[in-house]
């Protein structure tokens, strides 16, 4: 049990764990828009369509409200860029605001943490250890700082588990409701949850049938809005199989990817894939998803992640011979079921695997509660010990290294860079209804997409399959024209590479903004 705490006392802990939050969101929101550096293309194809989804109900493709976007055809997890698109309702796209997204659910699986911490250890301290150890880790601070979607698994692993405990607790319909709708939400973070989810799930309700704590109403109550929030992946699924025609059933469109990737699971890739765990701890070829100096979670993170698991499985075989209900059931059998799945991928990487953070993270927390239990002092130290590793890791990721890393290496192209971007979204926003923009830079023409998606551009003017289409459209031109319109009916977005162009205009009259953004003029009357 808790110890009942004085007035003062819980103060005090409401003060540190608000200070812990304004930690927690430096680390999130410092240069987010710049760190990581550029746009990494399913960030780009998510941007894009949230934006078309917001002002026009449909993505790039056209698609009416797709419960599984197309992207560049391979398909794209749906929940970060509806959750963009309910952000672009109110606000305009920068790729800063885009990120947002990521650090809202960050800061929701925070406070799940917290909560839940509580309510298993029965023990503040525990708590806010936990969500330090969140705020601090490697591969929490990368995964939440920009829009790769599958990485909401992370956070919604956190918000899910807790409501499920929350309505094992409450004892009431709505809750398991709440937790159902929750869990149901959960299967639009990543299609790997096609598979955990429901293994996860059906080995909780056994567990529960088998202690007797679910009642009838209270599986319908959790089942509803899971069935209810399955069902439009489930024909999905259908119509990519070729069960099912495509079709539009209410106000979506379910259409076939150009390619399914469904045959990327198989039993044939186990034994591949058991060495390639250790993946998991240190670094993959991605280097926007870990560095292999500090790994994903800091290697001293290793042992306390070993002795947790142990810890947690002695406290889940006590808790099975007392026959009650114990939060390690529940950890152990969604870390057993993550695994499952991972080992059955084409190959491991870390944002593909990136819920078993959450159990990973929870296994330390169960080690952190033991030796407070003994020793106070010793996590103290442990905790300063990890706050050091933070700095070190700050100093790599924020202040350039982490950057140049990502511009290195055979899959730097993943993220482009976006000074072009930036650069026609400020002409766009100060000229774009009365002057024809002209775009003047070599990588203008690798770049369509990126600058259609900067400027606003309308799913209508776009075609996927033409990306040069929107340009008349939207009254752009890209190319040096023949002949330089000097009359102000034209502004001018201009690569440092042709600055003689940017001087001649100036000495007809017209300013230049070599400032605003990086390697671009922007240059008008």
């Amino acid at each position: 049990m808790e110890k009942k705490t004085i007035p003062n006392q819980k103060a005090v802990q409401a003060a540190l764990l608000l200070l812990l939050f304004l930690f927690y969101l430096s680390t999130r929101l410092f240069r987010i828009g710049l760190v990581p550096k550029g746009i990494q293309i399913d960030e780009l194809g998510s941007a894009f369509d949230a934006q078309a989804i917001a002002h026009f109900g449909v993505d790039r493709y056209l698609t009416k409200l797709p419960p599984y976007f197309k992207n560049y055809g391979g398909g794209q997890n749906a929940l970060y860029t509806y959750s963009g698109a309910l952000l672009f309702l109110f606000t305009d796209f920068t790729l800063a605001k885009f990120r947002l997204v990521a650090v809202a659910y960050g800061i929701a699986g925070f406070f799940c943490l917290y909560f839940l911490s509580k309510s298993v250890f029965r023990d503040t301290r525990t708590a806010l250890a936990g969500c330090f150890l969140y705020t601090v880790l490697p591969v929490f601070i990368m995964s939440q700082r920009w829009g790769l979607e599958s990485y909401l698994l992370l956070s919604m692993s956190f918000i899910a588990s807790y409501s499920f405990v929350l309505a094992y607790e409450k004892e009431k319909a709505l809750w398991y409701a709440l937790s159902g709708f929750l869990w149901g939400i959960t299967l639009y973070t990543y299609a790997i949850t096609y598979i955990i989810v429901p293994l996860f799930l059906t080995l909780m309700l056994v567990y529960m049938l088998w202690l007797r704590k679910l009642s009838l109403k209270q599986a319908f109550s959790f089942s509803l809005p899971l069935v209810l929030l399955a069902a439009p992946l489930v024909l999905e699924q259908m119509v990519n199989k070729g069960l099912v025609s495509p079709c539009h059933i209410l106000w979506s469109d379910f259409l076939p990817m150009e390619w399914y990737r469904g045959n990327e699971f198989s039993f044939k890739n186990i034994w591949r894939n058991i060495p390639d765990l250790w993946i998991l701890f240190s670094h993959d070829s991605l280097h926007h998803n870990a560095s292999p100096a500090f790994g994903t979670l800091y290697y001293i993170s290793l042992p306390f992640i070993a002795a947790g698991l142990v810890l947690c499985c002695r406290q889940a075989f006590i808790s099975l011979k007392e026959r009650r209900f114990d939060f390690s059931i529940l950890l152990l059998a969604y870390t057993a079921c993550s695994l499952f799945t991972t080992l059955f991928m084409l190959e491991i990487n870390i944002n593909r695997s990136n819920e078993l953070y959450f159990s990973f993270l929870l296994f330390i927390v169960y080690s952190f509660h033991w030796i407070l239990r003994k020793n106070k002092w010793i996590l103290a130290g442990l905790l300063a010990v990890y706050l050091i590793f933070f700095l070190f890791f700050s100093n790599f990721y924020f202040r350039g290294e982490y950057n140049r890393t990502l511009a290195e290496g055979d899959l730097a192209f993943l993220f482009q860079p976006d000074d072009l971007g930036r650069a026609v979204k400020r002409m766009e926003d100060q000229f774009g209804e009365d002057k024809k923009i002209i775009i003047m830079a070599n990588e203008a023409v690798d770049h369509h997409f990126q600058v259609a998606a900067y400027a606003g551009t309308s799913p209508y003017d776009y075609h996927a399959e033409d990306e040069s289409s929107w340009i008349e459209e939207k009254n752009y031109a890209i190319g040096v024209p023949e002949e330089l319109d000097l009359s102000g009916q034209s502004v001018y977005v201009i690569g440092s590479e042709l600055h003689h162009i940017t001087d001649y205009l100036v000495s007809c009259g017209f300013q230049a903004d070599d400032v605003s953004v990086d390697r671009y003029s922007l240059v008008y009357k």
